[in-house]
């Protein structure tokens, strides 16, 4: 019973931290990407 309560927090924080990771890379590639915004 004690793996599901440790897993959840485990893969919500792994998803949550890709979900920001991702943001960031975009948001620090859109100036380097001027020319294809839509990237």
């Amino acid at each position: 019973m004690m793996v599901p309560f440790i897993m959840v927090p485990i893969v919500n924080c792994a998803i949550g931290y890709f979900f920001v990771s991702m943001e960031i890379i975009h948001r620090l590639l859109m100036p380097c990407l001027g020319l294809r915004p839509d990237l």
